[in-house]
């Protein structure tokens, strides 16, 4: 790191920084405290006269060093009044402060945790003293394996995988307050202060959320390779843009559409889902976590989703369950749960009894307008589900293999999955059978996404091919598109990237498996001669995108873009700062 450059000399009489940091022994050093300003009419020394303000030349420097650069100056300032000892001292307290604050969050965490529900410590089968069985793993799909030897079973769970049902569902179906882990009942002193800071940070982002959404802004005059330049510009440098929002692996991603404040919602793969408001610095942030769903292995959400005209949170999970937080009620609401084959009787009438199989789940859920609910599942099934009238419209089998994502504009629908297609649908026609699509094209490998853009006439999908292509849509038919290659293999521990469309121009974003990390954007033009082009990526990169970004998300205003990767953690992308 380059040293910082000033101006000026520092004084003759000055000692050097190099003395200054090393200390004479290993004795901590005696505190000093400034002395008072002496009387010249007693013959005493007259305070010393107010040092000038040594200015940094920080150009060509970079954010990091620009900080360490302030740091030293200040530090030899401090050292010349003879303040570095108090600032030291001072400075000890408020990590002592500190501290205690945290800890205090750590016991009401703690005692949370205890009076959570106690699970059986899983103890392996050679200590419980079972014989091992004559049995292999032939091979893994989904988390399940196909086993073979003399002892295999069709299909094998691990044993860590617990499945907990409650009359055949996946959970009791209650809604699950905001507040449901930040109680006061019998919390006391600085747990019971840390509890309530809690409760202070979930009350502001229910009321920033219950604006709602503001007037929609007109859309930007630039042009989409203007846009996209605007986008990749934009260097991720400043702490406050990033923050760990979910403890695990990021699986979803959505902004709240308000006008002039930025809250995002990450879904990981545990059923967790935070909300962040970066606020305009580390201090004044707000971040939140809930577990609304199943507490068990299959709770993964898939997708989240605020409804348009509100700022309600739709969630999707593995564990076949859809929750709403309704930011009125303060609450997380069930919208839509599917049960096992043994349910009581007394639910066969619920629209999700029977809709999917045991041994499947549900894959991916898409809100289109403010009640038709789109649903696709691991078995290769779409159901739409009307909220209004509480009735699934249809389930209809589309596909032999898992439907990785649903996208629909206006009458039309785009399936993407493990058939290594992407499938078009007129979903005035699906039903429980005869379905047959009205457009197809076909890859090499599985399709993880596949999105309309907003006018909806193309279609965007990213593609274990390692490619992106954008497929053009008339009439009700899939034409001739684009593609361009782009790293698509994440591998085991990173989640798949889905490419996104921009708000309101032919725009798209996705994560990045190239060093320095960043985010890739693209644009895309109709050619003069029919069909579509697709611009070379151009990379927002900076300090704080440390991580593969996998799942991104546009705010509705259309300058403003969240990544969340692997570790929990999301960053803000703003072309407004």
């Amino acid at each position: 790191m380059r040293s910082p450059r000033l101006k000026r000399e520092p004084d003759a009489g000055s000692p050097s920084p190099k003395s200054l940091s090393k200390p004479t022994s290993n004795k901590p050093p005696a505190r000093v405290s400034p002395a008072p300003p002496s009387d010249s009419s007693t013959g005493s020394e007259s305070p010393p006269a107010k040092m000038e303000e040594e200015e940094l030349d920080l150009t060509g420097m970079t954010y990091a060093e620009q900080v360490q650069a302030r740091r030293s100056r200040n530090e030899e300032r401090l050292k010349q009044l003879g303040l570095w000892n108090f600032s030291s001292s001072v400075a000890k307290v408020v990590r002592s402060d500190a501290q205690k604050k945290q800890a205090a969050r750590v016991s009401a965490a703690a005692k949370r945790k205890r009076v959570a529900e106690k699970v059986e410590p899983r103890r392996s089968g050679r200590v419980k003293g079972d014989l091992a069985p004559n049995v292999y793993v032939e091979s893994e799909r989904a988390g399940q394996f196909t086993t073979a030897g003399s002892a295999a079973t069709d299909i094998y769970r691990s044993a860590a995988v617990v499945y907990e049902f409650y009359e055949g569902r996946y959970n009791d179906g209650a809604d699950v307050d905001v507040f449901v882990d930040n109680g006061l009942d019998g919390v006391e002193g600085d747990e019971r202060a840390a509890v309530e800071e809690e409760r202070a940070d979930i009350t502001r982002l229910m009321s920033d959320l219950k604006r709602g959404p503001g007037k929609p802004r007109k859309p930007s005059s630039l042009s989409v390779s203007a846009l996209q330049s605007k986008f990749s510009a934009v260097s991720v440098d400043a702490e406050h843009l990033t923050a760990k929002v979910v403890p695990d692996r990021i699986y979803s991603m959505a902004v709240a559409p308000l006008a002039g404040k930025l809250i995002a919602a990450a879904g990981d793969k545990r059923g967790n889902i935070g909300l962040w408001d970066p606020a305009s610095s580390m201090e004044t942030a707000v971040t939140c976590s809930w577990k609304p769903h199943a507490h068990a292995h299959t709770a993964q959400i898939t997708q989240l989703q605020f409804s348009p005209n509100s700022s309600n949170l739709l969630s999707v999970s593995y564990d076949g369950t859809v929750r709403l937080l309704d930011v009125e009620m303060g609450a997380f609401t069930s919208v839509f749960q599917s049960y096992s084959d043994d349910a009581a009787d007394k639910y066969k009438g619920d629209p999700g009894y029977g809709a999917i199989a045991d041994d499947a789940w549900l894959q991916y859920g898409v809100l289109e307008g403010e009640s038709s609910l789109y649903m696709s599942t691991s078995k290769g099934n779409v159901l739409m589900y009307d909220m209004r009238s509480n009735k699934v419209a249809f389930n209809a089998p589309l596909s032999v293999k898992k439907i990785n994502t649903v996208s629909v504009s206006s009458n039309y629908m785009a399936t993407a999955g493990l058939e290594n297609c992407v499938s078009l649908w007129d979903v005035r026609k699906l039903g429980a059978k005869g379905n047959k699509a009205i457009g197809r094209v076909d890859y090499g490998r599985s399709v993880t996404s596949a999105f309309f853009n907003p006018a909806g006439d193309k279609i965007l999908t990213t593609n274990m091919e390692d490619t992106i292509s954008v497929l053009p849509v008339k009439a009700g038919k899939l034409a001739d598109g684009a593609s361009i290659s782009h790293d698509n293999q994440t591998g085991r521990w990173l989640t798949t990237f889905h490419a996104i469309w921009h708000p309101t121009h032919d725009v798209f974003a996705c994560g990045s498996m190239k060093q320095p990390r960043g985010i890739d954007f693209f644009s895309c033009e109709d050619k003069k001669k029919g069909g579509v082009g697709i611009s070379r990526a151009e990379r927002s990169t900076g300090d704080m995108i440390s991580a593969v970004p996998s799942r991104l998300a546009f705010h509705n205003n259309g300058e403003i873009l969240v990544g969340g990767n692997a570790s929990g953690r999301v960053v803000v992308v703003d072309t407004t700062r």
